[in-house]
Order: structure tokens, then C-alpha cells, then sequence
């Protein structure tokens, strides 16, 4: 499904010392868990809606290769329809599979399967909330679902009334975005229980922890509600600060650095904030100059940015790299709707 948010993290793509393409690697891939080269990253590829063409791509960095497809030639079979997100935890890797209606899970390094979990409407976001636990937003179903990562199953359902989409966690509480609201709400994740609300414009969809604490909100905005940007205090839970967009502009993919004190996003371009500054920057580091900026990831380790070119919705994806500053140094091709990336340690 092309993602209808326009919505992070992704990490460092290709390493590749010039700004041409190099062909992927069409064999299967196996690494071993105790190789010291393993770190790398994952790409996550949407597909088109309905077409069951969902692809993870990942990057090796000992061997400084790219593999377009990583589940389907070690699995014999496709992924599914609508790569959304993922998330690790522990040894293994959870990808939310929007449109089938579930998560698939494999060995990180083998990428081998590992089993699935079943039964949502049209998941969005996993986010570990404690031993053997995590919580899944959820497009249709209104609702947080409850999962037991060790039993393989949902175990529960919260209600919000709302399509849930991101999610951050501070201690004990849970901050979810309600996409098709004013409203993010708060559960206490050891009670599974919904504690309050706060009315933060229509549209929330991304959120995060920065490093002073302070819960970040990116709103997609409506026609009679300003995009926004907001700083949230968790100790109160009450709004410290409120940037607005212009009106008609659709914000998406909120991001932080690796030490969480400064945000980037993508608006017709990429924006970098820091957390301390009164006003938003007065334009994008990176202009998107024609090309149609969709999936937004940063590297960690090297502080680069990487951008991916969704085109048509149609044919493959093209993901820019570029340092901190907003320079260029790279393009290759991945798959179709590139959407989220996520750096595996």
C-alpha cells in the first residue's frame, strides 16, 4: 500500500564510494550470528498495494554489499503485501506487513523465517513495552493490539477509537498517536490501560524521545488544521512548545540523530532542527528539486542522511545519501516505495 501518510528510521544504505549504482546481489545470503562484519541495515520496500510485491533489501557492511531481496530467496516465498515498518528485539526482526494482516518474523542474520503472528486488521508500528511484550498501532482497527512476543500471539486489545499510528515509550508510559484525531493518548503499558489524552491538532503521526526526555510530535495537519511540530512535556503532559507549517504543506518521516538532539523530517525536502531552537529553520537542508521524497532514514554511526525517491509509486525506488549538511554523496536503486529503514547493530 502506498503509505497514505507520507510518513522513520532508517539507516545507512550503500556504502558506495561513488555516485553511480551497483548492481544488487540476487543470491541468498547467510550470515553468521558470532561474524564481526555483520553490522549492517535494512531497507524496507512497501510495494504497491494489493500486489503482494513487498521486499527488505539489506546492506552488508563487512562485505560492503546490497542485496535487493533478502526474505524471498531464503524463504522460497513472498513477503507480502505492504512492507510497513520493523523492529528488533532480541533475535528477531518483526516486519509489519500492512495489508496481509500480520508480522512476519525472521532470524536477522540468517533471514531465515521464524514464524508470524496473524489475526490484525492493517498493522503500522511495533514498539517493545516490556519482557515478551510489545504493542502494534493499527490503521483500521482503532485500537493498540497487545502482542506476547514469546507465545507468538495477540494477547490483548486496547481501544482508542482512532487509527493508531507512532508510538514512543518514557518508563512506564506510552505515548500513541491518533492519525484521524486531535489527539494523542497515554497508556500505562504495565496496566494496558488508557490514562489521559492530549489535544495536540489533527493528525499526529510520529513520536519520540529526545534526549532531555521530552516527547516530540509531528501532525500531518487537514484543511482546517496547521501541520505542526510540538514539544511535550511527559512529566505534565502538557505542551512546552508548538511549531507550526505553513498551511497545505504535509510534513512526515520525523527522525532523530543518534544522541536525540536534533530532528529531521521530510516537507518538499529534508529539515534538520535542532531540539533547543525557538523557530523552525528557515528551509530544507536538501531540496527535493523535482524528485519525490517518500522514506527518510539517518545512519548513526556516520551522521549521514538517507532519502528515498518513490518516483510513480510504480517503479523502483532511488535512495539518496548525504552527510549532515545536506551534501550529496551517493544514489542506488532499491525497491518499489521505499519507505523505512532501520540500522541493525
Amino acid at each position: 500500500m502506498v503509505d497514505r501518510l507520507h510518513l522513520l528510521i532508517g539507516f545507512c544504505l550503500v556504502l558506495f564510494w561513488s555516485a553511480c549504482d551497483k548492481a544488487p546481489q540476487t543470491t541468498p545470503m547467510v550470515i553468521s550470528g558470532t561474524d564481526s562484519n555483520a553490522y549492517g541495515f535494512f531497507i524496507c520496500n512497501e510495494g504497491n498495494f494489493n500486489w503482494g510485491n513487498a521486499s527488505l533489501s539489506f546492506y552488508h557492511e563487512g562485505s560492503k554489499k546490497f542485496f535487493a531481496d533478502v526474505y524471498k530467496p531464503n524463504n522460497n516465498k513472498t513477503l507480502g503485501d505492504v512492507l510497513q515498518s520493523m523492529e528488533i528485539i532480541d533475535s528477531t526482526a518483526y516486519l509489519v506487513v500492512n495489508n496481509s494482516g500480520k508480522i512476519e518474523m525472521i532470524n536477522p542474520y540468517t533471514f531465515k523465517s521464524k514464524g508470524n503472528i496473524s489475526g490484525f486488521t492493517s498493522p503500522r508500528y511495533l514498539l517493545k513495552v516490556g519482557p515478551n511484550k510489545a504493542y502494534v498501532s493499527d490503521l483500521y482497527e482503532d485500537a493498540v493490539w497487545v502482542v506476547n512476543l514469546d507465545l507468538k500471539q495477540i494477547s490483548g486489545k486496547i481501544s482508542i477509537g482512532k487509527w493508531t499510528e507512532g508510538m514512543a515509550i518514557n518508563g512506564n508510559e506510552v505515548y500513541v498517536c491518533g492519525r484521524n484525531s486531535y489527539y494523542i493518548y497515554k497508556i500505562n503499558c504495565i496496566t494496558d490501560q488508557l490514562t489521559d489524552s492530549l489535544n495536540v491538532g489533527y493528525g499526529a503521526q510520529d513520536a519520540g524521545i529526545d534526549s532531555e526526555g521530552k516527547l516530540w510530535i509531528l501532525t500531518y495537519g487537514s484543511s482546517i488544521s496547521s501541520p505542526r511540530l510540538l514539544r511535550i512535556n511527559v512529566q505534565n503532559f502538557s505542551i512546552e512548545k508548538t511549531y507550526f507549517f505553513a498551511a497545505g504543506t504535509t510534513p512526515s518521516r520525523l527522525n532523530f540523530s543518534k544522541n536525540r538532539s536534533t530532528l529531521y523530517w521530510l516537507n518538499n525536502g529534508i529539515w534538520k532542527h535542532q531540539c533547543t531552537d525557538e523557530l523552525l529553520p528557515a528551509g530544507p537542508i536538501v531540496s527535493a528539486s523535482g524528485r519525490n521524497f517518500y522514506g527518510l532514514g539517518i545512519h548513526h554511526e556516520k551522521g549521514e542522511i538517507y532519502a528515498s525517491d518513490a518516483k510513480d509509486f510504480v517503479q523502483k525506488s532511488e535512495v539518496y545519501r548525504f552527510n549532515s549538511n545536506g551534501e550529496e554523496l551517493g544514489k542506488f536503486l532499491t525497491g518499489i516505495n521505499t519507505g523505512y529503514f532501520y540500522n541493525r547493530p
